[in-house]
């Protein structure tokens, strides 16, 4: 489901490049205000995000749920972060190797990153109260950026992660808001992106830009 750009780019990040390792930790920067003026403040993305997150996801993935992942969830999380590594690695390639880009990987892929960034949503896909996948989406103007989506090797092809983008998406269009994403150019995940309304709107050396902008706006709040 994930793309695997980051085998060449040691560990940082999985679809957005991420460079996670390479950020401050600690709250985002606030912007300067003008003329005296302070910026109101948004309320944490998960507040925002969530409720209709998890309303698309009972539609377009029966049997899946989700939520903001918590310390509780670390050991899972390790051991999605392998699994998926092993998967995508083969193997062909030497254990030693493997077991490096393991190491790599947990690291770039920090988890439960949510409780010191308020503009992130770092949540724990589940199936019968078991983890078997991972979003993490950041709050960009206008909407989100994707930058993680990962399901457990034996749970792909099942039309799981497929349900997730499209109750992403539909979220998204209940808030107004556009989701962008970035896929290494021959990742097999483009279709499922590609299904969920994604189109492509750039590209880099090795990523294609996608985006999807929402398909109606939201109905105002009555006065």
């Amino acid at each position: 489901m994930r793309d695997w750009s980051n085998r060449l780019r040691g560990g940082r990040g999985t679809i957005d490049t991420g460079r996670w390792r390479n950020r401050r930790r600690g709250p985002p920067e606030r912007p300067a205000a003008a003329s005296g003026v302070v910026p109101a403040e948004r309320p944490p993305l998960a507040g925002e995000l969530l409720t209709p997150f998890l309303a698309a996801l009972r539609v377009e993935a029966a049997g899946l749920t989700l939520r903001p992942a918590a310390e509780g969830d670390i050991p899972a999380l390790r051991a999605l972060v392998i699994a998926d590594t092993d998967a995508a690695l083969g193997e062909e390639v030497p254990p030693a190797v493997r077991s490096l880009m393991g190491s790599l990987q947990l690291d770039g892929r920090r988890p439960v990153i949510a409780p010191v960034r308020p503009d992130t949503l770092d949540a724990v896909v589940l199936r019968k109260g078991a983890v078997i996948g991972r979003v993490v989406l950041r709050q960009v103007p206008g909407g989100v950026r994707l930058l993680d989506i990962t399901m457990l090797p034996d749970k792909r092809r099942q039309g799981l992660g497929g349900g997730v983008l499209r109750a992403l998406a539909a979220a998204a269009d209940d808030l107004g808001w556009s989701v962008s994403a970035r896929v290494w150019f021959d990742s097999p995940a483009k279709s499922l992106f590609r299904r969920a309304g994604f189109v492509k709107v750039g590209e880099t050396a090795v990523d294609d830009l996608l985006e999807r902008r929402p398909s109606r706006v939201p109905a105002s709040p009555p006065a």
